[in-house]
């Protein structure tokens, strides 16, 4: 009981407190304070719908007030979009977030297995799949988003990687989005960037921004060992930042001092107080509000507190509340596809395919190598104690990212994550798997000397979809990634998974005793780690890469793309989608850094339309 009075008193102490754990350095306050929130994760029972957002006690219609920009959602687009627009003292501007203040919790990149469990997501699920998550609960996947300020920033894995300057310029060349090329796009980076990292181009990079990338420190042994496998294997050191990105790296994170930098901290932080900004915590919209008469967005709807209020907006709406989310939102306004908007009886404002393109990487869970080495085997309170000191393991446990392109492709592939301790916290394993306890015993049993693998595919052919079970905001989205629904990428995956075998004939990799295996399923039969034998298990550990694009598709074609080049909703003139969700397709890279670009980018489309750049 005392842990969840503990995090209930610094929940309310902490609403701007969360700036260093450094500030109080008592061990034994730490200590309970994390078991705290690890215990109440443990717990934590994932809501089926939505109906704690969406219950309203109080009958009346409130007036929320009348606003210059209504910005929804406060992830990295949304939290850069509102520190941006409320630069200019004449604007009046309201953030709205579903979630609640982030705490001294979540400054542990660490934390994120935990978050992902926690009222600080969204604890959404895809629909059943047919080729992917057949290890999970009705063959379905969670699918992590962020519901707390800073969004999904405060809750990740804190990994820093652009997309590749090749998928900007298919942005333009293969999708007609003029204005988004690498060169237009690249001050756009540099202007939030401060990277702490060597080696650097500087002409890529920028080193004053108000958020932090740096490296975290090696492990010792480990780190080296497989710096030296990668070059065996025919691979460069490359900052995969840079202008050359096919090789290895030790991983970049959004980190200072061993904690996370965030879109909350970098951004919402420092202009919390300013007379012009109003941030609505504890508030979900439920639909953009729109004139009888020319279509044009007024305002949003939302909840909060029970109560429904009413925002207006003088000049925009701008939706940032990430793919899942900004889709919904514009579904249950009436705007998307006409017969899926009709089927619901949903008013049909616009016919434009929100939702159609959806899609993601895709990731591969179970894959594990086991060593001779011990790399971390402290109890937590020693964990603990380190981590004040700046050290190991709390602070992250990524250690080498690869990217390569095993088809001699221009651009890279596949990425690889390698981890000290095994691939991702399994103490929640019984949530979702349905033998959870043999892959806890196979993943965890030897975390001390186990690395953990994690393989991505970054440009899968499939595409999904996203749409609503229902009109009632109560019901979450039916999210469908599609995982490895195209026969091309169960082929190429298996071949990935071949690929990182090789690396035990490495005389880096035998010098540990490192060798690759792969959590076994029941189904699944014949010879261990041939080509059938992987392509039933990978079918099982296949998941969404958590780095969702284009449910709300970026281009000039308003038949296959639902906004513009400068963000706005076809047919619309003051309603704009600012977050992944507008990106084309899946990039070489993951997807934080382009969140943060295109909030720069749309903070300027805003000023120059409103004669303020």
């Amino acid at each position: 009981m005392k842990f969840y009075i503990l995090v209930i008193l610094i929940h309310y102490f902490n609403i701007l407190q969360v700036s260093s754990l450094a500030e109080n350095n008592n061990v034994t306050y730490w200590i309970e304070y994390f078991k705290a929130h690890m215990n109440a994760a443990a717990e934590y029972v994932i809501p089926s719908d939505n109906a704690d957002l969406v219950k309203v006690t109080n009958p009346e219609i409130s007036d929320y007030g009348t606003f210059d920009f209504i910005i929804v959602g406060s992830g990295p687009s949304g939290s850069v979009i509102a520190s941006r627009l409320s630069e200019i003292a004449d604007w009046n501007v309201l953030l709205l977030e579903a979630g609640d203040i982030d705490t001294n919790f979540n400054l542990l990149l660490t934390s994120s297995a935990y978050a992902a469990v926690s009222n600080s997501g969204w604890g959404y699920n895809t629909t059943s799949q047919k080729n992917a998550c057949l290890a999970m609960y009705n063959q379905q996947c969670a699918q992590h988003a962020g519901k707390i300020i800073g969004g999904g920033s405060t809750m990740n894995s804190g990994v820093y990687y652009r997309p590749h300057e090749s998928d900007f310029d298919r942005w333009v060349n293969v999708y007609g989005n003029e204005g988004w090329s690498f060169e237009e796009v690249l001050p756009y980076f540099k202007k939030f960037e401060n990277i702490n990292y060597e080696p650097t181009d500087e002409g890529y990079h920028g080193f004053d921004g108000p958020l932090t990338i740096g490296f975290d420190a090696d492990t010792p042994i480990l780190t080296q060992t497989l710096l030296d496998a990668y070059n065996e294997i025919g691979y460069s050191y490359a900052d995969n930042n840079g202008p050359t990105i096919t090789g290895f790296s030790r991983v970049p994170l959004t980190y200072i001092s061993n904690e996370r930098v965030s879109a909350s901290t970098a951004f919402l932080k420092p202009v919390w107080n300013r007379s012009n900004l109003k941030i609505s915590l504890n508030s979900f919209v439920t639909k953009v509000l729109f004139s009888d008469k020319s279509g044009t967005a007024t305002g949003v709807e939302f909840i909060k507190n029970g109560i429904k209020h009413v925002a207006k907006a003088r000049k925009e709406v701008i939706l940032s509340a990430g793919p899942y989310n900004s889709a919904q939102i514009l579904l249950l306004s009436g705007v998307g596809p006409q017969d899926h908007l009709e089927s619901l009886d949903i008013p049909v404002i616009a016919d434009l395919p929100v939702g159609q393109n959806f899609q993601d990487h895709i990731i591969l869970f179970g894959l594990s190598i086991s060593t001779n080495v011990t790399w971390f085997n402290y109890t937590f309170e020693q964990a603990v104690e380190r981590f004040m000191q700046h050290l190991k393991p709390l602070t992250t446990t990524s250690q080498i990212i690869a990217w390569s392109n095993l088809n001699q492709s221009e651009t890279p592939e596949i990425e690889v994550i390698i981890s000290a301790g095994s691939s991702g916290d399994c103490s929640f394993s019984h949530k979702f798997l349905r033998f959870a306890d043999k892959y806890v015993a196979n993943s965890t049993g030897n975390s001390a000397t186990n690395i953990g693998v994690s393989l991505s595919i970054f440009h899968p052919k499939s595409r999904g979809s996203i749409k609503l079970k229902s009109s009632n905001p109560i019901d979450k989205p039916l999210i469908d990634p599609n995982i490895l629904g195209e026969a091309e990428d169960r082929e190429f995956l298996a071949t990935a998974i071949q690929w990182i075998v090789t690396m035990n004939e490495t005389s880096a990799w035998k010098s540990i005793g490192a060798q690759v295996y792969f959590n076994e399923v029941p189904e699944c039969k014949g010879q261990v780690l041939s080509r059938d034998w992987i392509l039933c298990t990978q079918a099982y550990w296949a998941s969404p890469g958590y780095h969702a694009t284009s449910a709300n598709s970026m281009g000039k074609n308003p038949a296959v793309s639902v906004v513009d080049p400068r963000l706005l909703v076809h047919g619309f003139g003051n309603l704009r989608v600012a977050d992944t969700s507008i990106i084309p397709e899946t990039p070489t890279g993951h997807t934080q850094a382009a969140a943060y670009m295109i909030g720069e980018r749309a903070a300027d489309f805003i000023k120059e339309s409103y004669g303020h750049l």
